[in-house]
């Protein structure tokens, strides 16, 4: 019966040593399978950069389009919102355009659409701008002069067409 305890106890110590063989295996072949990776990645990444060819709508996933009375040092916005009011003759704003990455497009363009508050009507292509910048830059901004009560909807894309995002804004008279 001492033998057949002693072999138990041995067997079981040996198979605590091979599971935990196996563990390290796994770790170490997990390890190694990540960091062959990230340098394939790496390498890649460097040796081949992103073109605009390469830019599709995902690209720009955490861009953003807003408007603001006035932008920082920084070209943070200052005074952003959806909703303005209007004063007689209109108000100019920043239209400021950023993505996390730089906007890698040589133009951006805005459509801007406006629709009267209550109206069944689709929206009105009212103006398209064009602006010329440069693909390293992560942040873009033009001025917009709104003179009319009711609501607009600016859409960006690329110079290739690749859309970018859409601002929604709102200017109700004072």
């Amino acid at each position: 019966m001492l033998f057949f305890r002693n072999t138990i106890v041995l067997f079981l110590k040996i198979e605590h040593i091979y599971n935990s063989l196996i563990i390290q295996i796994m770790k170490n072949l997990l390890v190694s399978f990540l960091l062959f990776n990230c340098a394939s990645v790496f390498a890649q990444s460097s040796s081949n950069p992103i073109t605009e060819d390469d830019i599709d709508t995902y690209y720009y996933e955490y861009s953003s389009v807003v408007a603001a009375e006035e932008m920082d040092n920084n070209l943070n916005p200052i005074g952003e919102q959806d909703n303005f009011s209007l004063p007689e003759g209109g108000t100019e704003l920043n239209i400021i355009i950023s993505n996390e990455e730089p906007l890698m497009t040589k133009k951006l363009t805005l459509d801007i659409y406006f629709k009267e508050f209550n109206s069944d009507k689709e929206e009105d292509l009212i103006e398209t701008l064009t602006m010329d910048i440069k693909p390293e830059w992560v942040v873009a901004t033009t001025k917009y002069k709104f003179t009319r009560e009711g609501e607009y909807i600016i859409d960006v894309y690329t110079e290739s067409g690749v859309y970018v995002n859409t601002a929604y804004l709102s200017f109700t008279k004072d």
